[in-house]
């Protein structure tokens, strides 16, 4: 049976709204379901020795789709399974969900991320990507920044091999999920005061980042030739 183009155009059409309001249905259920860290713990022990791969999973989920900050998933992983481990489940699945952006990204194109993101943001953001070094992306994944998990997506676009890319973004994670299982392992011993200190470090951290975001980029921006 021949199918005329503007039947197939429409199937398309519906094709994608169905699958944007899939999406959209489980990221909604997924961030009120898991947005606290008492409701992650109990997931996980609910997985029993499958929890491990819980934590994967979640850290996975939250990089491709982005429901809940990361932090929250690493936190909850160094609460369960301590710094050393909790930090290597978390990398885990920061891995699998890095690749999985980056592939969305190469095979979909700038497609994908309008789901995410303007039209006219994405313009802005594609352009610096093409032209900056690996350097500045890497500051994007150590310093927080508002383009959070976008950073993969938008980095996709460029001409870096994908292994370099996913080096460049454990590197990057792996301080910050390592002090954010370090804060989850000593949640209960932490006094009031110490928590304080570390939640006006992380403020001050991302307040530096702000501040000084336009010479960051200006001082490794690439200029095109």
């Amino acid at each position: 049976m021949n199918i005329s183009r503007r039947t197939r155009r429409w199937l398309v059409i519906v094709a994608a709204i169905v699958i944007v309001l899939v999406l959209v249905f489980f990221t909604v259920h997924f961030y009120k379901t898991f947005n606290s860290l008492s409701k992650i713990k109990v997931l996980v022990e609910q997985l029993g020795i499958w929890g491990p791969l819980g934590i994967i999973a979640l850290q996975v989920i939250q990089i491709v789709i982005a429901p809940v900050p990361g932090t929250l998933v690493a936190l909850a992983s160094g609460y369960l399974f301590g710094v050393g481990m909790g930090t290597v489940y978390s990398m885990v699945g920061i891995i699998i969900g890095t690749a999985i952006v980056l592939l969305l990204s190469r095979w979909l194109g700038r497609r994908i991320i309008l789901l995410f993101m303007k039209k006219e943001t994405l313009a802005k953001w594609d352009g610096r990507f093409q032209k900056w070094s690996l350097t500045v992306i890497f500051l994007l994944y150590l310093i927080p920044n508002p383009l959070g998990d976008m950073v993969s997506y938008l980095a996709g676009l460029t001409a870096w091999p994908m292994l370099t890319l996913i080096i460049i973004a454990v590197l990057g994670r792996l301080p910050f999920v390592a002090v954010s299982s370090f804060i989850g392992h000593k949640a209960t011993a932490l006094s009031a005061e110490e928590i304080l200190l570390l939640i006006a470090g992380m403020i001050i951290v991302g307040a530096v980042y702000y501040l000084l975001r336009n010479r960051i980029e200006k001082l490794f921006l690439k200029k095109s030739t």
